[in-house]
C-alpha cells in the first residue's frame, strides 16, 4: 500500500491559516485597544490631577476616573511616572474610599497584576473627600414608632377627627392640639400625621411641618406615601410650598418643559406632560427653545436631585443627559425635549417620542416614586456618580460600579470569541 504524501499545496495551507487567524485576531485587538483608548483620552487631562491629589479630589469624581483608567486606559502608551500615578490612586481609593469605590479600585488593581482581597471593614483611613468617610446626605434616625393598641387607635382616631374639624373651621391651634394628641395615641396613624403637619403648615411653622410629613415618608406604608403626593396640590401648604425641605420630602417640584425641535417634539412633549401628571405633579409650563438638541437634558435643583433617575428613566430616549440647574430660577426642574430626526422615504420621524403613557407603565412608574420618597439615598447617590462623569449622560454610566468588577470576565469572553473566529477560519 503506497503511502500518501501532502502536495506542496496542502503543506503550504496550513501555515498560511494560522498566518489569518492571527492577523484578524490582532486587528480585533488593536479596534478593541484604540475604542477603549478614545474613552480615556477624553477625560485624562482632568484625572491626572485628581490622581496627583487623591485626597483632596471628590470622591465620585476619582471613581470615575479611576474605572475608566482602568477599563479603558491603554497603559503600554502611559509613562512609568503616569501608572504610577495612577496605581498610588486606586490603593487610595482601595483604602479610604466608598464601598463602591474599594470595588472599582480592586478591579483596576487587579488588571495591573496587584492582588488585594475584597474589603470587609470600611474604610480604613479617611475618605478621598477630605479625611473622612462621608456621602452626600447624612444618616438619620427613621420614625418607626412600635404599633399602638386598639384601644389606643380609636382614641386617636376621635381626637384626629375633632381635630381636623377645627382646622376646618380655622381654629388652627386648638386643632393642631387635639391632632398632637391623636399622634401620641397612635404614632403611626398617616391620617393624624398628615393633618398635624397642615395645621402646622396653615400656622406656618415650617419646622414641625416638614418634620410630621418626613415621619410619613419614613412609615413607607402606601397610604402614607400617597398622602405625600397629595400634599404638593393641597391648599393648607401653600405657605410652605417653596421650602426646599418641603419640596424634597414631598417630590414637589415647578417643572418647566422645553421643545426644542419644534413639531418633530409636540408628540413627546404632551407624553412628558401626561407622565408628569400621573406621577402627581402639577401640570408644567410648556415653552420651545430655539437651540435644538439631538437628546434631552435635566437641569435640577438640590432638592429635586432624588427625582431625577425615575424621569430620566421614564423619559424613553437612549441618551439623557442630567445637569445641576445653577443660578437663579423659578423652577425646581427644566426638562429640554430634543431628538435626532430620522427621514425616510420623505417622511421625517423622531427617534423617540417620548414616554410610554400606558396606565400600566406609569403606575409601576408611581410605585417607583413611592420607593424615591421613602427612601432617596439610592437615588441621589445615583444622580451623584453620573454628574461627576464627563459626558454626564444617565444611562451610560448607571452601572459604572459594577461595570469595574465585571471587566475581567468580558476581557475573557473577548478571548473566547477571538478563538471561536480562529476556528472558523481554520475550517476554511
Amino acid at each position: 500500500m503506497k503511502s500518501r504524501l501532502p502536495s506542496p499545496r496542502s503543506s503550504r495551507s496550513k501555515p498560511l491559516r494560522v498566518a489569518v487567524v492571527l492577523v484578524v485576531a490582532a486587528c480585533f485587538i488593536a479596534v478593541g485597544a484604540f475604542a477603549a483608548d478614545s474613552k480615556w483620552k477624553k477625560i485624562e487631562d482632568d484625572c491626572w490631577p485628581l490622581f496627583r491629589k487623591p485626597k483632596k479630589a471628590p470622591e465620585a469624581k476619582l471613581e470615575a476616573c479611576a474605572d475608566v483608567w482602568a477599563t479603558h486606559s491603554r497603559r503600554q502608551f502611559n509613562s512609568d511616572s503616569e501608572d504610577d500615578l495612577a496605581k498610588r490612586a486606586l490603593r487610595y481609593l482601595y483604602e479610604s474610599g466608598s464601598d463602591r469605590g474599594a470595588s472599582i479600585a480592586r478591579g483596576g488593581l487587579l488588571r495591573v497584576g496587584i492582588k488585594v482581597g475584597v474589603r470587609k471593614d470600611g474604610p480604613r483611613r479617611g475618605a478621598s473627600s477630605g479625611g473622612k468617610a462621608t456621602r452626600t446626605h447624612k444618616r438619620r434616625r427613621r420614625y418607626n414608632p412600635p404599633p399602638a393598641s386598639r384601644g389606643d387607635r380609636k382614641e386617636a382616631e376621635k381626637l384626629a377627627k375633632a381635630g381636623v374639624k377645627d382646622l376646618t373651621r380655622k381654629k388652627y391651634k386648638p386643632g393642631v392640639k387635639k391632632l398632637q394628641a391623636a399622634s401620641k395615641k397612635n404614632p403611626r396613624s398617616e391620617y393624624a400625621l398628615y393633618n398635624l403637619a397642615c395645621g402646622y403648615a396653615l400656622l406656618k411653622r415650617r419646622d414641625p411641618a416638614v418634620a410630621e410629613l418626613q415621619k410619613l415618608a419614613d412609615l413607607a406604608t402606601d397610604e402614607s406615601l400617597e398622602r405625600l403626593i397629595r400634599a404638593r396640590r393641597d391648599g393648607d401648604f401653600k405657605h410652605i410650598r417653596k421650602d426646599g425641605r418641603f419640596k424634597k420630602v414631598t417630590g414637589y417640584m415647578n417643572i418647566l418643559v422645553l421643545n426644542t425641535i419644534g413639531d418633530d417634539g409636540e408628540e413627546a412633549v404632551e407624553n412628558i406632560e401626561t407622565m408628569l401628571q400621573k406621577l402627581g405633579h402639577a401640570r408644567p409650563e410648556l415653552e420651545e427653545e430655539d437651540k435644538k438638541r439631538d437628546a434631552p437634558q435635566i437641569l435640577f435643583k438640590e432638592h429635586a436631585k432624588a427625582q431625577v433617575p425615575l424621569i430620566a428613566e421614564l423619559l424613553n430616549h437612549p441618551r439623557v443627559r442630567i445637569d445641576p440647574l445653577k443660578g437663579k430660577s423659578p423652577y425646581d426642574m427644566i426638562i429640554k425635549w430634543g431628538a435626532k430626526i430620522v427621514k425616510k422615504d420623505g417622511s421625517r420621524r423622531a427617534e423617540s417620542l417620548g414616554p410610554d403613557t400606558a396606565d400600566k407603565k406609569l403606575n409601576a412608574a408611581r410605585r417607583k416614586q413611592n420607593e424615591v420618597l421613602s427612601k432617596p439615598e439610592k437615588a441621589i447617590d445615583r444622580v451623584d456618580h453620573v454628574i461627576s462623569t464627563p459626558d454626564r449622560a444617565y444611562n451610560k454610566v448607571t452601572g459604572m460600579g459594577k461595570r469595574a468588577e465585571n471587566t475581567v470576565n468580558k476581557a475573557e469572553a473577548t478571548g473566547k470569541k477571538i478563538e471561536s473566529i480562529g476556528d472558523k477560519l481554520s475550517s476554511l
